[in-house]
């Protein structure tokens, strides 16, 4: 019989998340996430079944909470443009005060390249969400007047997802705040 789990999974996983988050997938060992998480390893495999899968949990977990900060914020009254930018300001807050690290998706998509398809996948459904969000936000704008009509609202929403990743990148070269919020502007003097 089974020995019961004397451990918080959701802790260890938020645990996990950030070795991955520091170091990379491939470059976190075995060693790493029993050490950060506390477990033994035969624990990480029976709760995780291997390494990968624990990644993809971990992304799973680190996308749900920022889906949901984004979407909260996309949810909010005001203008179009407003909007887009608090998104924008909200993602520096919460990706580079005081650790640098950036965005985990982004980060991950950098560091495996195409090496890992179920990374890739999950890369490329946050990054489809995020264009969606924006796309109906830009769309938005543009049917109340708030924005000018004349961009594609698709082609705009790639523009803003490219922006906010390139924005991760060069919050993780340690750029200072206020050099991310000059990106920031000139970023958003696209939408008129």
């Amino acid at each position: 019989m089974a020995r019961p789990k004397t451990f918080d999974r959701s802790d260890v996983l938020t645990r996990a998340m950030e070795v991955f988050w520091d170091k990379g997938f491939e470059q976190t060992s075995i060693e790493d996430l029993v050490r950060t998480m506390g477990i033994s390893r035969a624990s990480l495999y029976d709760t995780f079944g291997s390494k990968d899968a624990l990644m993809f949990e971990a992304m799973d977990c680190y996308v749900a909470r920022m889906k949901q900060q984004f979407l909260d914020t996309l949810r909010q009254p005001g203008p179009a443009r407003t909007v887009i930018e608090q998104v924008f300001l909200d993602f520096i807050e919460s990706g580079f005060t005081g650790d640098s690290r950036g965005c985990l998706v982004a980060k991950s998509a950098l560091m495996t390249g195409r090496t890992n398809r179920e990374i890739m996948d999950r890369v490329c459904a946050f990054m489809s969400l995020v264009e969606d969000s924006f796309h109906e936000l830009v769309a938005r704008g543009q049917r109340s007047g708030e924005l000018p009509s004349g961009g594609d609202p698709r082609a705009i929403a790639r523009f803003l997802v490219n922006a906010l990743q390139g924005l991760s990148i060069t919050g993780c070269a340690r750029a200072q705040p206020d050099t991310l919020r000059d990106v920031v502007a000139i970023t958003l003097s696209v939408l008129g």
